[in-house]
């Protein structure tokens, strides 16, 4: 109810708390961050990646073991989950929406609904570009190794 007021309301609360709570966590690995050559070392615990191993380095030298540290990197994972969830959710509104309006190439194909009302053309275009974007960056993460 109330959608004039009430999604624009949930859009700038969503990007305040983001702000906020982003702030937050870039602070605290600011300061978790002591030694940066062993963070980007291949040897190290975590491989070469520098957030896990910051989280390995915390919770090993309060706790005696790393693994609070992949407890964190899972709940780090779950939320990027969650944002990818949203942001294809998003995107697929969007490609229906222009769609419906003849704004997009295929456009009689996109905006078809399933018996559920799912623009389930829609949203498989979003999950297969949102795949794309994220190979991009798998194969040069590769290139950059290999």
């Amino acid at each position: 109810k109330g959608a004039d007021r009430n999604g624009p309301k949930g859009i700038i609360s969503a990007v305040g708390i983001s702000i906020i709570v982003g702030w937050g966590y870039i602070i605290g690995i600011t300061y978790a961050v002591t030694d940066i050559p062993s963070l980007l070392s291949e040897n190290n615990d975590a491989g070469g990646y520098a957030i896990a191993e910051i989280f390995y380095q915390a919770f090993k030298s309060r706790y005696g073991n790393g693994v609070g540290g992949i407890i964190c990197l899972g709940i780090i994972a779950v939320a990027i989950f969650f944002c990818g969830m949203g942001t294809v959710t998003s995107n697929s509104r969007m490609a229906y929406a222009f769609s419906r309006d003849g704004a997009m190439p295929f456009s009689s194909l996109w905006h078809k609904v399933n018996k559920q009302d799912v623009p389930i053309y829609a949203v498989w275009l979003s999950v297969c570009i949102s795949f794309c974007m994220a190979l991009t960056v798998y194969l040069l993460h590769i290139a950059e190794s290999g």
